[in-house]
């Protein structure tokens, strides 16, 4: 991959490229003196790097205008490149809306994970199942098979990550709420 503008001003280099296509791209940096070096990677335009280049970046660029291309100018052509990628929106995390669930206690039961998930590029949604309190949760092919050790301390949180391959839930992980546990006479 080729950079499309290389700029250097004030001691940092700035390299622009093209990503017309998704998928995975290697860029060889080579640094022409020992020293510690800080390599930033965002979207053009993305003053605030929340991964998208909308209103807030072109506020912020009107507001204060900032040196985007690297030329040691903040100008017209540094807007032009913002505007070039106004509406840009990074793949988001996957959304979880986890629900309650029921068991009895020794009864193992499977959690169906896919239906808490939703991503809106309309990824695969993939689940790592970290751990759980007071009982076992381990992964299942649809979801995680939940049993409780014994009455009343059924796995309160089951702790997973949750991502499309591309990115994490926020937070990196993935909580279900306690499932009720069934004592005669009682709902807990």
């Amino acid at each position: 991959m080729s950079a499309l503008s290389t700029q250097r001003a004030g001691g940092v280099t700035t390299a622009i490229f093209a990503v017309e296509t998704a998928g995975l791209f290697a860029v060889e940096i080579t640094a022409g003196a020992a020293a510690t070096h800080r390599i930033a990677v965002s979207a053009v335009g993305d003053l605030d790097g929340d991964g998208t280049v909308n209103g807030a970046d072109l506020a912020a660029q009107d507001a204060a205008a900032r040196d985007i291309d690297g030329d040691g100018d903040a100008d017209a052509a540094d807007r032009a490149l913002l505007l070039q990628n106004f509406g840009l929106l990074a793949n988001q995390a996957p959304e979880i809306a986890p629900v309650r669930q029921k068991t009895y206690t020794d009864l193992a039961i499977v959690i169906p994970l896919a239906p808490m998930a939703r991503d809106g590029e309309g990824d695969p949604v993939f689940f790592d199942l970290v751990g759980a309190v007071g009982g076992t949760a381990t992964g299942a092919r649809c979801g995680v098979a939940v049993l409780c050790a014994r009455a009343r301390q059924c796995p309160q949180v089951r702790r997973g990550t949750a991502n499309d391959a591309y990115v994490r839930v926020p937070g990196g992980y993935l909580h279900v709420p306690g499932a009720y546990v069934r004592v005669p006479g009682a709902y807990m």
